[in-house]
């Protein structure tokens, strides 16, 4: 260890009592003898100052309490790469080679990963342990004190058939030590990085040849911006699942040709991008499937060179989109992404224009709003689905579409209509125009539990029957209740919601549909006829 401390470097990521950090400075302190480490920690609450002693400012932290002094000898013994798959994978083989083994004698062994219990007898116990590693496909070092790559060859020699490979919250400093450490293992095609502190080379596409074979890589907090990450990716071109989540990013400037040529699955969750027109410059990536964008500040979606009605060359190949939990406000927002072509899969909660609808009518906005879509939060959308979707949405935005000059065999309404109900001329001419809409008013499912009165003409002596029923009741199960509460074997009956013009009545044709789908609310006069 004493010579690994007189190695200590600024720049060099070590750890103390199990606590990160980097030295920012290595030297003498005013009025005090022998060498110390100025260490900035990543925890900012455990240091006690900025870098300033005494009046004399030593080195700087971004927090004013995240730096302190120690001496060289507080600072954690660290590993190798090879090293710690030694120490974590191969620990019995020590055990195994020690005098005290008798090799007439069976030995359990209990340390491989998944806790798997492997008898060796005799002789073959150490060729044995040595050819597990053969059949390692993953390595997990996560939170170990890992600060370089160790001998070259090394870790080939202990798991040759390596293919992903996690070093989340290690001290490896710079991204020359993970390149020593992936060339290494020519089937590597996975790298967990996350919550690393890399020192981004000089010349990034140097280092291209050592990360080949990598196709996923997890940069979660690790502190780049965008412009950090395209230098970065200058490194391993070939990705096709990268991971920037929680990092600090905000503005998205477009990516050279030479980049992202293969990438599927983008995910920037846990970053302060507030702008869609930042995100449209990631719109010609000619492989992006999938791009989650949850937890970020977007308010707004637009595609302003598009029309209503038609698709956006952007993300031509997009069928994945998770924008939970952004600031989005708006419904046109909802509408503009039915200008991507082959969208199909999105994730929309958690944002302010999901909560203000119940959540069964929130689902059927946007479903009706989005022609593709095939999972909508996780969900599947069934066809039956749907189809009530578009009738309640119909019922419900038909008053609007007259008034902007609408009709409903078709019509030319106005812009603004169609720019926030693109899909409603194609609704309409499915589903038909609605039979009624009392006093102009649209069908709102805005009560969970309504009371409605049950009259039969046919029955005189009985009264109307008052039930109170959920909203999201069909047709079919109110005929099922009728039924009970008017039994008449063999008999044929229809329903019909009186209407608030006199005389007028709505039959309750479409058994499929809830009753919010009808315009019925609480006090609604149901009639029923055989």
């Amino acid at each position: 260890m004493g010579e690994q401390l007189e190695e200590v470097a600024v720049g060099t990521r070590v750890s103390c009592d199990g606590h990160y950090g980097v030295v920012r400075y290595c030297g003498p302190v005013v009025d005090t003898k022998g060498t110390w480490l100025g260490i900035e920690w990543e925890d900012p609450n455990r240091g006690k100052h900025s870098g300033c002693h005494n009046g004399v400012q030593y080195f700087h932290t971004r927090s004013e309490t995240g730096g302190s002094f120690i001496r060289r000898q507080k600072v954690d013994q660290t590993l190798s790469v090879a090293d710690a798959v030694r120490e974590k994978y191969f620990s019995t083989l020590s055990a195994l080679q020690g005098p005290s083994l008798d090799e007439d004698k069976d030995v359990l062994v209990y340390e491989f990963p998944r806790n798997q219990v492997v008898q060796f007898v005799g002789p073959e116990k150490i060729t044995a342990m040595l050819s597990r590693g053969e059949t390692i496909r993953e390595v997990s070092l996560n939170d170990m004190p890992v600060d370089r790559p160790g001998n070259d060859g090394e870790l080939a020699s202990l798991v040759p058939k390596l293919q992903c490979l996690s070093l989340i919250h290690t001290l490896l400093s710079s991204w020359e030590q993970v390149a020593q450490v992936a060339r290494q293992v020519p089937h590597l095609s996975a790298l967990h990085l996350s919550k690393n502190i890399l020192e981004i080379p000089k010349e990034p596409a140097e280092l291209r040849e050592c990360f080949r074979s990598i196709r996923l890589m997890v940069l979660r907090d690790v502190g780049y911006s965008w412009d950090e990450a395209l230098r970065c990716a200058e490194m391993w071109p070939w990705v096709q699942d990268l991971v920037l989540s929680l990092n600090d990013i905000s503005v998205l400037s477009p990516p050279p040709d030479t980049l992202f040529q293969q990438l599927e699955h983008l995910s920037l969750q846990d970053n302060p991008i507030s702008l869609w027109e930042t995100v449209c410059n990631l719109g010609h990536l000619p492989r992006l499937k999938s791009l989650t964008l949850a937890d970020c500040d977007l308010t707004s979606i637009s595609f302003p060179e598009t029309p209503p009605g038609q698709k956006t060359p952007l993300f031509a190949n997009l069928v994945v989109l998770n924008l939970h939990n952004n600031r989005l406000k708006e419904w046109v927002s909802i509408a503009e992404l039915n200008k991507l072509a082959r969208l199909e899969d999105l994730v929309v909660k958690g944002n302010p224009v999901t909560v203000r609808e119940r959540r069964h009518v929130t689902r059927c906005l946007v479903i009706s709003l989005l022609g593709r879509l095939q999972l909508l939060d996780r969900m599947a959308v069934t066809r039956d689905e749907r189809r009530e979707a578009g009738i309640y949405y119909v019922n419900r935005f038909f008053p609007l579409w007259v008034q902007c000059g609408g009709t409903a065999e078709g019509g030319t309404p106005s812009p603004e209509f169609l720019r926030e109900h693109p899909r409603f001329l194609s609704l309409l001419k499915t589903y038909g125009a609605p039979e009624t809409v009392p006093d102009g008013k649209v069908p709102v499912l805005n009560k969970a539990v309504i009371t409605v009165e049950i009259h039969a003409p046919q029955e005189p002596d009985r009264g109307p029957i008052k039930k109170r029923v959920p909203l999201s009741m069909s047709v079919e199960k109110l005929k099922a209740l009728v039924t009970q509460l008017f039994p008449r074997k063999g008999s044929r009956f229809c329903l019909s919601l009186a209407s608030h013009e006199e005389g007028k009545e709505s039959v309750l044709n479409k058994e499929r549909c809830n009753l919010g789908f009808y315009g019925i609310t609480d006090g609604s006069r149901i009639y029923v006829r055989w």
